[in-house]
Formats: structure tokens, C-alpha cells, sequence
């Protein structure tokens, strides 16, 4: 059973993949929070992304909360929009595990595009 509205457990994000480490973790989310709509940062935030897709569970999760934060600003959340485009754009990189993206995201994007119509209510 899934927690937290279908996110996963962490015994699930374990078996799907290897975690990030913590600095890794924490230049994710710096990332994240210093998203804006230009492509270069979105660029290299992807490229991040694909480069450490064996930790895609841990990574689409934690772009889907950043995405479902209430406060977050509608430019912010356009921006980490983008980036999810262009991971899933990028999906079919020959990098491995990159493609679990697809599948990981689609889980996911009810979720995101709740939290947007909420925001524009």
C-alpha cells in the first residue's frame, strides 16, 4: 500500500532504485528552489535528473512535492513544469534506468495537476 496520496514508502523507493545520497539530495532540491523559467538552469537540473536516474523514485517524488507545495509561486511551479518536460523529453536517453521516468511520472502527475488546478482556483 502506497502512503502519502501515492507516493512511496521508503522500503519502496529502496527497492525500486538506489536513494540519492544527502548532498545529492540537497543540490536537488537547491535546484529546485532556485528554479526559474531559463533555459539553462532547466537544462542542468535535467540533466542532473537523467544523470541519477537510478534514484528516479526518490527524484519524481521529490519534484512532485516541490510541484504540490500551496505556496510555491505559479512562476516557480511553470518552471519545475518545464523540468519535468524535458526529463521525460529525455526519457529515452541511453543512460540507464533513464526511461523509468515515464512510468514514475505517470503515477505522479494526477497529483501535480491537482495541486495546479487548486492553485488557480
Amino acid at each position: 500500500e502506497r502512503v502519502g496520496g501515492g507516493y512511496l514508502t521508503e522500503r519502496e523507493r529502496r527497492s525500486a532504485g538506489r536513494d540519492l545520497t544527502e548532498p545529492e539530495r540537497d543540490a536537488l532540491e537547491d535546484m529546485l528552489r532556485g528554479l526559474v523559467v531559463e533555459r539553462q538552469k532547466i537544462k542542468e537540473c535535467m540533466g542532473f535528473c537523467i544523470s541519477k536516474a537510478a534514484a528516479a523514485a526518490e527524484i519524481v517524488e521529490t519534484i512532485t512535492e516541490a510541484l504540490s507545495l500551496a505556496e510555491t509561486p505559479v512562476p516557480k511551479k511553470i518552471a519545475r513544469l518545464f523540468l519535468v518536460s524535458d526529463i521525460l523529453h529525455n526519457s529515452s536517453a541511453s543512460v540507464p534506468n533513464a526511461s523509468s521516468y515515464r512510468s514514475r511520472f505517470q503515477e505522479t502527475m494526477p497529483d501535480i495537476f491537482k495541486s495546479l488546478h487548486e492553485t488557480y482556483k
